[in-house]
C-alpha cells in the first residue's frame, strides 16, 4: 500500500497521558491483556522482529467507538442487506476504561496524516474484511518505519464522531497501563442497552 520511505514520513500524534481509552475485552483475559491472535482484522496481524505476531489492543475515545470497532465488525452475518449481531457473540465480553500514564505516540491515519501518505479512508478505513490483509501490511510497514510509534490512530470506521486506536504491546510499558473505571459486561443490562444503541446507530439488527 505504501513503501518504507513513504512510511518514514508519517505524521505522529499524541494521545495525552491519562486520557481515557475505552476497550472491549474478553473477561477471561482481562482488560489489560493484549491479543496475540493471528486472526485477520483491521491493521492486524503482522510479525515483529522476533518472528511472532505483535499482540495488539483496540480502543476508542468512548464506549460507542470501542463497541463499533470490535463487536460490530464488518464480517457479521447478513439478513438481506442488513448485518445481524447475535447476542451469543456478546457472551463474556465487557467494556472498560483504561488510561496510560504517559503520552502515547501514534501514527495519524486521519486528515492530513492520511493525505501525507497519499492514502484515503477508502484505502484503509472504510474497507471490509477482504482488505484486512492490506491494512495489516500497512500497519506493518508503519510499525517498522516509525520505531517510536506505539500504535495507530484513525477516525472510527462505523462511529466516526471520534478516534479509534490500535496499540502495540511490544512498544508499551505495561505497568503504565491501568483500568480507571469498573468494567461493564455487554451480555447483560445495562451494558446490553449500550450495545443496542450502538447497533441502532450502525444499522445493525441485534438478535437477542
Amino acid at each position: 500500500m505504501i513503501d518504507a520511505a513513504t512510511a518514514a514520513t508519517a505524521t505522529l500524534t499524541r494521545w495525552r497521558a491519562g486520557r481515557p481509552l475505552a476497550r472491549c475485552f474478553n473477561v477471561e483475559r482481562g482488560p489489560l491483556a493484549f491479543n496475540p491472535t493471528a486472526r485477520p482484522a483491521r491493521f492486524r496481524p503482522f510479525l515483529g522482529s522476533a518472528g511472532a505476531v505483535v499482540p495488539t489492543a483496540y480502543a476508542g475515545e468512548d464506549w460507542l467507538i470501542a463497541v463499533a470497532e470490535t463487536v460490530l465488525r464488518d464480517d457479521l452475518p447478513r439478513v438481506g442487506a442488513r448485518r445481524v449481531l447475535s447476542a451469543v457473540r456478546l457472551r463474556g465480553i465487557a467494556v472498560a476504561q483504561l488510561a496510560y500514564a504517559e503520552d502515547l505516540t501514534l501514527v495519524q491515519l486521519n486528515g492530513y496524516g492520511l493525505r501525507k501518505l497519499d492514502l484515503t479512508r477508502a484505502d484503509c478505513i472504510d474497507t471490509g474484511p477482504a482488505m484486512y490483509p492490506q491494512t495489516a501490511a500497512l500497519a506493518h510497514v508503519l510499525h517498522d518505519a516509525q520505531p517510536q510509534a506505539q500504535g495507530l490512530l484513525w477516525t472510527s470506521h462505523q462511529s466516526d464522531h471520534g478516534d479509534a486506536v490500535i496499540l502495540w504491546e511490544s512498544r508499551l510499558d505495561r505497568s503504565w497501563l491501568a483500568q480507571i473505571a469498573p468494567p461493564l459486561r455487554l451480555d447483560s443490562r445495562p451494558g446490553l442497552e449500550h450495545v443496542r444503541e450502538a447497533c441502532e446507530n450502525a444499522g445493525v439488527l441485534l438478535e437477542l
